[in-house]
């Protein structure tokens, strides 16, 4: 499969993880390289993941600067690459910016599997893929990079040039495979080759997030966050009746994102977290968000019209993963099981007005006025919200994470090289 950029899918863990894209063409490092002051060969020997491929071993004398290099679309993230020690056995990787001394580079020493040395405060790692080979890691998260740079050396005591490369003391060289740039500024992200210049993302083979069985192969179409800054609730999103405490608890994803919402003590109120979109008459929108119980039952999910009526609203039950109610004959949800007490939920409906329509996260209590959702607070009642997420179309699809402007998953594109079909 392909998939021409980001998309989310559930590890064996139980997480929310990314399958990112590579923004590093030819990564079987065949064209669109350059070299200076070394030559380099392919070699028939075992790449990390166990096979005879893309395995490039580099040679150059002593006393220079020998760099592999490629160009690439300015952006930040973070870089990643397999080595392997032959003839020399350090690496300095290096993120270079185009003013080179704000350049991000990391040597790593390629016998013990440690990080020798950094250029400009560096962060990264180094992990042992067994067979010699190392996946070695720099992150620039604050400052965009125009080259990539794998710099062979064999310094015992590391010295940086201005560039963050390193001067190689003997004559040899190292084995490399699959360079990887990708969008995150604090992982690597799972490894995925471009053969040319399209940059693709890896296919995603996810798991049920509550049983962890394995469900195979991730294809869905394209779909548009149509909610900017969601999963810390940030931004565009207003109380009513309510405090937010963000990065207040473990999220769906293993980070410390999640958002507690908790009534205030106003009287004869709606208590609610709420945010404005904007849709289109005649079509259908789904808006889902993870949720968790602290103290309280029961949520309502609404969607509002212009005027603030609660025009369609669905229940939820977060402690036995229940709908409760569904407002009307047009509305459709769901509510899916994840690990940890976590909940992903959803309200389906056909947007009936041009303009601005609230999505609402709302208190309920059997004994409130309009409906159970007018009532006094008490300052205590809790719940745990993240990754909200509005989207056209009648169903939920993978989360997407927040951007500016609002954020599309590319569609998945299976690909098959069977010549013989069984029947």
């Amino acid at each position: 499969t392909s998939r021409l950029g980001n998309a989310t899918y559930v590890d064996s863990n139980g997480l929310i993880k990314t399958a990112y894209r590579n923004f590093i063409v030819n990564t079987d490092l065949d064209n669109s390289w350059s070299s200076n002051n070394l030559t380099w060969s392919f070699q028939n020997v075992l790449n990390p993941f166990g096979e005879y491929n893309y395995v490039r071993e580099t040679s150059h004398s002593a006393n220079n600067q020998g760099i592999i290099y490629q160009a690439f679309t300015i952006q930040t993230g973070t870089l990643s690459c397999y080595f392997k020690a032959s003839g020399v056995d350090k690496v300095s990787l290096v993120a270079q910016a185009a003013t080179t001394s704000l350049s991000k580079a990391i040597s790593f020493d390629l016998l013990n599997g440690t990080i020798q040395g950094t250029y400009n405060n560096a962060q990264g790692s180094i992990e042992n893929v067994g067979n010699g080979w190392y996946r070695c890691t720099v992150h620039s998260p604050d400052t965009a990079v125009q080259y990539i740079v794998i710099n062979p050396h064999n310094q015992s005591s590391v010295t940086f040039s201005i560039s963050g490369r390193v001067t190689n003391t003997s004559s040899g060289g190292i084995y490399v495979y699959g360079p990887q740039f990708v969008d995150s500024g604090t992982e690597a992200g799972e490894f995925t080759h471009n053969f040319g210049n399209t940059l693709s993302g890896p296919p995603r083979y996810s798991h049920d997030p509550d049983t962890l069985v394995p469900t195979g192969l991730y294809l869905e179409p394209a779909a548009t966050q149509l909610f900017r800054i969601t999963s810390a609730y940030t931004s565009h999103w207003q109380d009513q009746g309510t405090t937010s405490t963000n990065n207040s608890g473990i999220a769906p994803d293993g980070t410390n994102t999640a958002k507690t919402v908790t009534q205030d003590t106003s009287s004869f109120n709606t208590h609610q977290f709420q945010r404005a979109f904007v849709c289109t008459t005649g079509n259908t929108y789904t808006y889902s968000v993870f949720l968790k119980k602290t103290n309280v039952d029961i949520i309502q999910i609404g969607f509002n019209n212009n005027v603030g009526a609660d025009s369609s609203n669905a229940r939820f039950n977060l402690s036995n993963g229940t709908i409760e109610n569904e407002g009307n004959s047009t509305v459709n949800a769901t509510i899916k099981p994840y690990l940890n007490g976590w909940y992903r939920v959803s309200i389906t409906n056909l947007a009936n007005e041009i303009g601005h329509r609230y999505v609402s996260i709302i208190f309920y209590t059997p004994t409130g006025g309009a409906g159970g959702i007018v009532f006094d607070g008490d300052g205590t009642s809790s719940f745990q919200m993240w990754g909200g997420q509005i989207e056209a179309g009648s169903y939920p699809t993978s989360y997407i994470y927040e951007g500016e402007p609002a954020m599309t998953r590319p569609a998945d594109t299976y690909t098959s090289t069977a010549t013989t079909v069984l029947d």
